[in-house]
């Protein structure tokens, strides 16, 4: 007898097209159809992720996941697993979170929806008015940057360690002021990043909703600069040299 299995679409969406339907993406591959929002990808990063945490992904007698062959090149770019139903709910959010690390999406026809991540097990990127990403793509954190916008959102981008410090850039593509920060007994210990050969006086960035920061002029950044500062945290590698870090009043 053969076990019920729940099944699930792997893809990728394309970078410039709008975010479509992902049960219409889900539908087109089963018939065999490419849906337009969605682009190609290599898979073999995902299967060898799958092949790490669960074991032998391509048994269909003895598996916690059955990744079924890959798409080929005439294939719509969608790859189908299989969950045995009493594995779902320990299996789904890890699935959602090695998914999520390649810039993934899967998608859930029996619930109607896409996996969601597990909680945070290293980080959580999250964009002003936006909900967190678990376990964000390095990638995924600094493309995100470029969407700063004082005139209609967001205009701060947080990422934050498992352990409660962080990382936010605020600010536009213009200008952006960094802070790092780290839980303390009084609150948070939050500190400014400053270019000690930056220019001299002050400037003024621009925030969401009419608001501003009036910061002094060497501790403004380009988006590179920023981007530099959020990949190394994320990295877990020394901040890039030059930096100082000039102490704020602790918050809440």
């Amino acid at each position: 007898m053969t076990n019920p299995t729940y099944d699930l679409g792997v893809f990728c969406w394309a970078r410039n097209a709008e975010r479509g339907d992902p049960e219409a993406v889900y539908r087109d591959a089963c018939e065999e159809r490419t849906h337009p929002a969605i682009c190609e990808v290599d898979f073999s990063p995902f299967e060898r992720l799958l092949g790490e945490s669960f074991g032998n992904i391509h048994d269909g007698e003895r598996h916690h996941v059955l990744l079924n062959d890959l798409p080929g090149e005439t294939d719509p770019p969608v790859a189908f697993v299989e969950v045995p139903w009493h594995h779902v709910e320990e299996v789904l959010p890890l699935l959602g979170t090695l998914a999520a690390r390649l810039e993934l999406s899967v998608w859930d026809p029996q619930a109607g929806r896409l996996v969601s991540p597990s909680r945070p097990k290293s980080f959580a990127f999250e964009m002003e008015g936006g909900k967190p990403v678990y376990d964000p793509a390095p990638g995924e954190v600094l493309d995100a940057l470029g969407l700063l916008n004082a005139a209609a959102g967001p205009s701060f981008a947080l990422l934050t360690a498992g352990d409660g410090r962080f990382v936010q850039v605020s600010g536009t593509v213009d200008g952006v002021v960094v802070e790092r920060g780290a839980p303390a007994v009084d609150g948070l210990l939050v500190e400014a990043a400053r270019r000690p050969d930056g220019p001299e006086g002050t400037r003024t960035v621009e925030l969401a909703g009419g608001d501003s920061l009036e910061r002094p002029a060497a501790e403004v950044f380009s988006l590179s600069g920023a981007r530099a500062i959020l990949a190394a945290f994320h990295r877990g590698e020394p901040f890039p040299p030059g930096l100082v870090w000039r102490p704020l009043p602790p918050r809440d």
